[in-house]
This record gives C-alpha cells, structure tokens and sequence, in this order.
C-alpha cells in the first residue's frame, strides 16, 4: 500500500501533518505521518496503535484520530505510524514484529528531539500496551551491555493487556469458554514476550491507565494485578463503562 494521503481536508489530519517514512532491513519502509506543534520544541507523542490500527483511516474519514487535533492544540507534537503489514507500511502483518516496530518508532522521536527523552512521551492502545512495554522493560543481557530501556516523560496506557493471556482471553470472548480453555492448555505462544505486570511495576515514568470496569481482554484477576503494578509505580488508574473496544476508539 501507498502512504496515505493526508490534509486537513483530504485526510481528516492537521493542515500541517506530513508523512513520515522509516526505511528498515530488506526493503521493509514503515509509513505514517508526522503531526507537528506550533513550537519547533515541543514534546511528542508516540502513538503505539491496537493491533489493526493505521494512520490510514484518517484518510477514509471514517474512525480517524482527533486526539492528534487536540494534542497538537495543547502544544504536543504527534508520531503515528502503521506497524509492518498494516495499511501504509511494508511487510508481513504479525504481532511479533511490534517491538522491533515500536523501537523503530521510538528511534524516529528520538532523531526528532535530538535524544531528549524527556520530550518523549508514548500512548498505547490494546495490543500496542505490550509494544509500549517491550519499550520500558530492561533489555541488558550482560553487565558488558547498557541497560536499552527507554526512559520516556510519561506512558499512557488505554485498556492494557497481557502477553500470556490475551490470545486465549480473545478467543474466549468470540468462540467460547471451550476454545479459550483449549488455548491454555495448548500454552500458544504469546503475541509479545514481554511481562506487562513486572514491567509496569517498574516504570519510572508516570504512568496513566485508561482501563474498562469490566473487560474480556482482562478478567479481574488480571486486571487486579495490574492495577497493584500501576499503584506501585505510582500511576494513576482511571476507569469508565466503555467496553475495550469504546476505549480503543
């Protein structure tokens, strides 16, 4: 696919919105776009979109994002960019690849703020809570190796779920307690391997969640250990009838 057309009449974005384009291994671009702030310093926003989210449906003017309209008006810049087999980018669509997409993205913010982490801030969504956590966690294999985490002003999470169990709460929820318990006992692999309620506890960054009271994707259990996690990384948990999908979107 193309990169998307964008405008603030064609596209559904910001007048000055441009499209951005990383070039990765084996031919593999990513695509989406660039919303600028008025101040050429301003902090930006890493958008860390749910599993099928892309830039491109902005340009439908069908689900589009005005959070990057709001966000640009109170002086925050926004990165979005469709993860490897998805709308505008290259590839083959799989859940794997969104750590390696995510630090992709995080690098473009990087080369924007010359380095300054402190203008960096990551929003994820759904799936894309993983992505974000894989961003935080440390990678630091050996003591020969500086620690990679990433170290943003702030994360903000929208309905959040975990690595091991996501897949088989999803397919409880379309096909049944059956199906579910048959995914457990079958241990398929997780979409991310990354350990969300570990990694959130230890977040230094302030943290905001925007989570459903009652969520398929995260039964209480689940969701109670991470709302310890949150707590004890000082984050703030906000909760709302909407269910995972009204959150998403």
């Amino acid at each position: 696919a193309g990169c998307p057309q964008v405008g603030a009449v064609a596209g559904g974005f910001p007048a000055e919105t441009g499209h951005l384009e990383r070039e990765g291994k084996r031919g593999i671009n990513l695509r989406g776009v660039f919303v600028p702030a008025e101040h050429e310093n301003a902090p930006i926003v890493v958008h860390l979109l749910e599993s099928l989210g892309s830039v491109t449906y902005g340009t439908q003017g069908l689900l589009g994002y005005p959070c990057l309209w709001s966000l640009r008006e109170n002086g925050f810049s926004s990165l979005m960019v469709d993860y490897r087999g998805i709308g505008a980018s290259d590839g083959q669509r799989s859940p794997r690849n969104m750590p390696v997409d995510a630090a992709a993205m995080y690098a473009e913010a990087m080369r924007r703020t010359n380095g300054d982490e402190s203008r960096i801030a990551v929003r994820a969504l759904s799936l894309g809570t993983l992505a974000a956590a894989t961003l935080c966690k440390d990678h630091a294999t050996s003591t020969r190796m500086e620690s990679l985490a990433r170290r943003p002003a702030g994360v903000i999470m929208v309905a959040p779920v975990r690595a091991e169990s996501v897949v088989g709460n999803w397919l409880g929820k379309y096909h049944g307690r059956i199906v579910k318990l048959f995914a457990f006992m079958m241990n398929l692999r997780r979409p991310v391997q990354v350990n969300q309620v570990a990694v959130m506890a230890g977040l230094k960054a302030p943290l905001l969640i925007y989570a459903p009271e009652k969520d398929y994707a995260l039964p209480p259990e689940e969701m109670t250990m991470l709302k310890a996690s949150c707590a004890q990384a000082g984050g703030e948990w906000h909760s709302s009838p909407y269910n995972h999908s009204g959150h998403v979107l």
